[in-house]
C-alpha cells in the first residue's frame, strides 16, 4: 500500500514520485486496479492529514473520479473509504461534496 511507503519516504517524495503513479493507476483500464486505488486512498490521505492543501488539490479530485467510476466495484470501494477519507480533513475544511456523498 502507498501509505506505509509514503511514511518511510516522506511527504515530498511521495507527492513528487508516488502520487503521479497512483493517479496513473487510478485511470488504468483494468477496473480491479482502480478498485485497489480506491481502497488505498485513505492510507495516502492519512499521510496528508497535516497537509490539507494536498488533500484538497490532489486527493479530493482523485476520490471524486473514483466515486464516479463506471464500474460498480470501484464505486463501492470508494464508498467504503468515504468515512475514513472524510476524517482526514480538518473540521472547517471538509469538502461539501464529500458530506453530500456521506
Amino acid at each position: 500500500s502507498i501509505g506505509p511507503i509514503g511514511q518511510v519516504v516522506g511527504v515530498d517524495h511521495t507527492t513528487t514520485n508516488l502520487v503521479p503513479l497512483f493517479i496513473r493507476l487510478s485511470k488504468d483500464e483494468n477496473w480491479m486496479v482502480r478498485k485497489g486505488v480506491a481502497a488505498s486512498i485513505v492510507d495516502l490521505a492519512k499521510l496528508y492529514k497535516t497537509h490539507q492543501d494536498k488533500l484538497h488539490d490532489i486527493l479530493l479530485p482523485l476520490y471524486t473520479e473514483l466515486a464516479g467510476d463506471n464500474m460498480f466495484w470501484v464505486r463501492m470501494s470508494a464508498s467504503e473509504a468515504l468515512g475514513p477519507f472524510i476524517s482526514c480533513f480538518t473540521q472547517p475544511s471538509v469538502p461539501e461534496v464529500l458530506i453530500k456523498k456521506f
